[in-house]
């Protein structure tokens, strides 16, 4: 056998080895963690734990001591403020994490009886190996495909960049009752639509109902003008008296202002940990972000839909500031409560979040609640050190998005570092962490749809899918060994490599390579396993001519391969054309189609023109040469051939 036959033969080998490894991963080097199920739960106490905890004792202490008396060893127990509770334990099986489930609520349902489980989950950590041959490790192969919202279920959410923003103040409060403000607001929001006013929002303050917030999508200044005279008018002849807050805010619009919400909305999903989001550009203005296994808009909406501006403003001095029902309340010297958006427009701005240094972290303040922690820029730190200086005693309010958090009390000269305190929960002060981390959006963005998809819908599709390739596959895999008989068999090893590749491709830790299999994904899949044996077919059909011309069968190959390529290439390359403007010009489902489509094409090209010539090659020089009518088609079998005959006769 010539040199270059074992060379490429060796080539499709180690191709096929690789391409395994990285699809399936089951090597793992040097000592990786053990695996386990851990498992936690969140518990929402009906009364603060400094009155639930027994004398001498945290309340988390008291349940740590129950949880050893019922044997649970690998639990412990964390206090999260006064009123959520978190218990966490290790498990070595699915069944054991499920078993300790149960005994952890009957053991809460026992010491707590108005306890509320708000949240339950498990994780994967670590390996489970086959085999152990000191720093190598033989794990269970597995693909590492990554799903998309569509197989796996979670939340999708599109968004709209707001362009121009009006405030308006009126000269009598609507109130603070929901009852009162809600009918306003709707009645507002069907004059402004009659009068021709498109694609807005419109938000009435909750304390006093006194400020009203119209968002639109004006583009321009004259279209900003006229958009401020038509809600004015509308706003006078539905309640009366009112004035600008304000003046009508244009707010800097571009393609780049939309790429940079969208690299922010970005990080915040990234630092908040759900994996392989999706998140594009639809349209002039509106962005869809999907994340796969998030099964609550709601909480997804609270993360990436907020502004997220930080602002540390000091009060006015002829305000008084008190904390009354879990809010901060704003009073005039008459004792009169003022709306707090009128302090958060006359109030001195000291800092913003953009003067922070990220990471930001979560802690805790003095009352043992949930805060957030932060550390200036050296440039902001000196300024924040004089204001802070000069103002010992006074306010400090700290503005997130224009809703005030709280208003501590100047004490001391600040400096560097700061703690932004609130009646946050855990959940609340990581999530302020993580819009603190990944910065403010350059404009507001409203939500225009969401929807929360089932993962049962992933989880049929997948099993839908998966029989039809399996059974795809079988019958292509039938029609060429019966058909094309030796060479179909290759043909067949060669769409192993193909599948390989194909998981290789969609697997690679690759930086900045995170391919999502979509529904869409799938069926480019599928239709690409059809056409990664075109190729051959074509080949084949070469060679079945050559042969009949009583060609040597190495030679037949070369020239059946020779005069097929060219067919192969100009069929692969205009689809491979396609797909790049797919990909371009679509939108994700299209984008998802069309990657899979395009690396399939390339994956069964290499497969069919490298594999299958380098394996028919070297077949040559062994003793399945010497049957020829191996290499020939069912229809050339003499049988065969007469049966036809006779058909063809009898017609």
């Amino acid at each position: 056998m010539p040199k270059r036959i074992k060379q490429r033969l060796m080539l499709v080998g180690g191709v096929m080895f690789i391409a395994f490894l990285v699809a399936f991963n089951p090597i793992r080097i040097g000592h990786p963690e053990e695996y386990r199920i851990e498992l936690t739960m969140r518990f929402e106490l009906e009364e603060p734990a400094s009155k639930l905890a027994p004398k001498g004792q945290t309340l988390d202490q008291s349940v740590e001591d129950a949880l050893m008396k019922a044997k649970l060893e690998m639990t412990d127990a964390e206090l999260i403020g006064e009123h959520v509770l978190v218990i966490k334990g290790d498990a070595k099986t699915k069944g054991e994490a499920l078993r300790m489930r149960e005994r952890i609520l009957k053991l809460m349902g026992e010491q707590f009886p108005k306890a509320h489980l708000i949240e339950s989950g498990e994780r994967e950590v670590g390996i489970k190996p086959l085999l152990k041959l000191g720093a190598i490790n033989i794990v269970t192969p597995k693909p590492r495909l990554n799903l998309g919202l569509d197989l796996q279920g979670g939340a999708r959410i599109v968004l709209q960049c707001k362009r121009a923003e009006f405030q308006y103040k009126l000269a009598q409060p609507i109130g603070k009752e929901a009852e009162k403000r809600i009918p306003i607001r709707h009645k507002l929001i069907v004059a402004l639509r009659e009068n021709g006013l498109e694609e807005f929002e419109l938000f009435i303050d909750e304390s006093v109902g006194q400020f009203i917030t119209v968002r639109t999508q004006a583009k321009n200044k004259n279209e900003l003008n006229r958009q401020a005279r038509l809600i004015e008018a509308i706003f006078r002849q539905q309640l009366g008296t009112v004035e600008e807050a304000a003046k009508p805010k244009l707010y800097p619009f571009s393609s780049d202002v939309v790429n940079t919400v969208i690299e922010i909305i970005r990080r915040r999903v990234d630092r908040y940990g759900v994996a392989e989001a999706q998140i594009y550009r639809h349209g002039e203005d509106k962005i869809v972000v999907e994340l796969p296994g998030l099964r609550h808009a709601a909480e997804a909406i609270k993360l990436i839909g907020k502004t997220a501006i930080l602002e540390l403003k000091l009060v006015p001095t002829k305000y008084r500031v008190s904390e009354e029902g879990g809010r901060t309340v704003f009073r005039d010297e008459q004792g009169k409560i003022i709306p707090p958006m009128q302090v958060y427009l006359e109030s001195k701005p000291v800092i913003t979040g953009k003067d922070l240094k990220p990471p930001c972290r979560v802690t805790y303040d003095e009352m043992n609640r949930p805060a957030v922690a932060f550390t200036l820029q050296k440039a902001s730190a000196k300024k924040f050190a004089y204001e802070t200086g000069r103002n010992i005693g006074r306010h400090l309010a700290i503005w997130f998005d224009r809703e005030c958090v709280s208003a501590p009390v100047i004490r001391d000269r600040i400096s560097t570092h700061g703690i932004i305190t609130g009646r946050f929960t855990f959940e609340e002060a990581r999530n302020l962490k993580v819009l603190l981390d990944a910065g403010s959006l350059p404009v507001p963005v409203s939500v225009v749809w969401n929807r929360t998809i089932s993962p049962t819908l992933g989880r049929d599709v997948i099993h839908k899918s998966t029989i039809a390739g399996v059974l795809g596959l079988i019958a292509i895999v039938v029609f060429m060994v019966v058909y094309y008989r030796l060479p179909g068999t290759f043909a067949c090893i060669a769409l192993t490599l193909y599948g390989l590749l194909m998981l290789a491709a969609f697997s690679a830790p690759i930086p900045g390579w995170r391919p999502t299999l979509t529904l869409p994904g799938v069926i480019g899949f599928l239709l690409s396993l059809g056409m990664a044996v075109d190729a051959n077919i074509i080949i084949f059909e070469r060679l079945k001519e050559e042969l009949r011309s009583a060609r040597t069968l190495h030679t037949a190959i070369e020239v059946a391969f020779n005069r097929a390529w060219t067919a192969i290439l100009d069929a692969n390359v205009t689809t491979l054309i396609a797909c790049i403007f797919l990909y371009n010009f679509g939108t994700g489902p299209i984008k998802g189609f069309a990657l899979t489509l395009g690396t399939g094409v390339v994956a069964s090209m290499f497969s069919a023109i490298v594999a299958t010539k380098a394996m028919l090659e070297g077949v040559t020089y062994t003793s399945l040469a010497q049957r020829r009518n191996w290499f020939l088609t069912l229809a050339d079998n003499p049988r065969v051939r007469g049966i036809l005959k006779v058909g063809e006769t009898s017609g």
